[in-house]
């Protein structure tokens, strides 16, 4: 947390950072324009309004380390963004960008070396649309790295001694098993929508954990990689979106979130992915919004709605 961070966000204009989930409950984390202290504002359960107040894409900020935590320090120019959501400067000075090198002899600043000293876990986790993708997590980010993801299933099949050893088991994963490292946040918000059959997708789950899970167990390794069978907890936050029977009951939100005035309840989340109506009306459509695409967007809260839509308008 920023120092002097608040719980909620308070009046004033916020760039938004991400969102992020702490202690099971997905969060937006917010820098404040004026320098002041941020903010963090839970989302679930929530009536959520905000207007865009400037547009365009502001960076992020970096991540530094400290005793081994990772920090997200925001830009101290609140600058536009240039590549991957930062400016240059910020670019520059990030320090997680080389822990996926290590493995291979590239730099690690000093800062650095103590996060991939940590114990690390393997992960495997399949989305709602049946994709799966292979991850890893520090120690202390366990829960919160899953969370974040927001998978329809997750198991950690290996617990490494260090950042190095669970990349290179990664690697291995990812290369002998053709499993990828990457899922797009947009493919994952709209896989709530048009989810894959319920029983593919837990096949496709098993079957990826056992084959990944034996290769680690059938690998040499120069140190230790211990495979375990630790299933992910889904937080209770997930809510209606882990049932995947439900989702023709869903609707991608058809505005951009990054424009304009929009006001949410939100209902549930999954990472990024919020189930969310525009009216307290408990039969008001389920619409599944992409909370993620607000990352680096100059806004204020306030009593604002969203407007009308197509979609809505058609049910009239």
């Amino acid at each position: 947390m920023h120092t002097g961070e608040s719980v909620v966000a308070a009046t004033g204009e916020y760039l938004v950072l991400g969102v992020i989930w702490v202690d099971s409950s997905p969060t937006l984390d917010l820098a404040a324009m004026d320098r002041g202290p941020g903010a963090r504002l839970p989302l679930l359960g929530r009536r959520v309004g905000w207007r865009v107040s400037r547009p365009g894409r502001f960076c992020t900020g970096w991540y530094g380390f400290v005793a081994g935590v990772g920090q997200r320090r925001p830009c101290p120019d609140r600058a536009p963004a240039i590549t991957s959501g930062q400016c240059l400067d910020c670019a520059a000075r990030d320090q997680f960008r080389f822990a996926h090198h290590g493995h291979l002899g590239g730099y690690v600043p000093a800062a650095l070396e103590a996060y991939l000293a940590q114990r690390h876990w393997l992960y495997v986790a399949t989305f709602a649309d049946g994709f799966t993708k292979v991850g890893t997590a520090a120690e202390r980010r366990k829960q919160s790295r899953l969370d974040e993801q927001g998978p329809s299933r997750a198991t950690y099949i290996a617990l490494a001694d260090n950042g190095r050893l669970v990349r290179e088991a990664e690697d291995l994963v990812s290369r002998e098993l053709e499993v990828s490292q990457h899922r797009r946040r947009a493919a994952k918000v709209a896989g709530h929508v048009h989810p894959a059959p319920v029983e593919w997708v837990e096949s496709r789950h098993r079957e990826t954990v056992s084959q990944a899970r034996q290769l680690v167990a059938d690998t040499v390794w120069s140190g230790g990689v211990h495979p375990v069978a630790d299933e992910w907890s889904p937080p209770p936050a997930l809510g209606e979106l882990r049932d995947l029977s439900r989702a023709a009951a869903r609707v991608l939100y058809p505005l951009d979130v990054s424009t304009g005035e929009h006001g949410l309840l939100i209902d549930a989340c999954a990472g990024s992915a919020a189930l969310a109506r525009t009216s307290s009306d408990p039969e008001a459509i389920r619409y599944v919004v992409d909370l993620g695409a607000l990352a680096g967007v100059r806004l204020t809260f306030g009593d604002y709605s969203s407007p009308a839509t197509e979609v809505q308008e058609a049910l009239f």
